[in-house]
């Protein structure tokens, strides 16, 4: 299973050289936490978050309107590609410690995607594999169930068989009732009583 069929997030791009006013706008007005930033030639360079914005520029006091994104953008960037596993991609975010991460093609983001975002995916297909458990081991319960009762049902018309064989007015009577009896419990076993 990859991870590019859950991609619900576009990735909202800056340019490194873009000023941190125009991040703080984009985010404000993507409502975007994370802008992945690009080069001149469109590729992912770095990640630029609220959290860079008020660690690195406002923590700092430094002027916002004399700074580029370059200068408060994360560069250890961990991107990965649209058809990786989200096994892998959680590995290599828990390694790097990074929440979201730039899905690319070709070094250009096409989306974020976020740990949460692949956590819902592992817990969905979590609950379709024990769901399909469920219903192999049911569906396997009801053949042994029936498997068992077929069995018992042979032996018994094989008892009966050879009984009737020797039998009187009276055996071939107590052959109908077992008879009855015998199809009142397959009726019950296969729940049309």
């Amino acid at each position: 299973m990859s991870i590019e069929k859950h991609l619900s997030r576009p990735a909202v791009t800056i340019r490194e050289d873009a000023s941190i006013r125009d991040a703080a706008h984009a985010m404000r007005d993507e409502a975007a936490g994370c802008l992945v930033v690009v080069g001149e030639d469109g590729r992912a360079v770095g990640v630029l978050t609220d959290r860079d914005l008020a660690l690195r520029i406002v923590g700092r006091s430094c002027d916002p309107a004399e700074l580029r994104v370059r200068d408060a953008m994360s560069t250890d960037l961990v991107t990965v590609e649209k058809d990786e596993d989200p096994e892998r991609v959680i590995h290599r975010m828990k390694a790097r410690g990074v929440r979201r991460v730039p899905v690319v093609e070709d070094g250009k983001p096409i989306a974020l995607i976020a740990l949460d975002d692949i956590l819902q995916v592992l817990a969905r297909e979590l609950h379709d594999l024990g769901t399909e458990a469920r219903q192999r081991y049911r569906h396997a319960a009801t053949q042994v169930r029936y498997e068992h009762l077929r069995e018992g049902t042979e032996r018994q018309l094989e008892e009966l068989g050879h009984r009737l064989a020797f039998a009187n007015w009276f055996a071939k009577q107590s052959f109908v009732e077992e008879l009855d009896d015998l199809r009142e419990r397959l009726r019950k076993a296969i729940g049309r009583e």
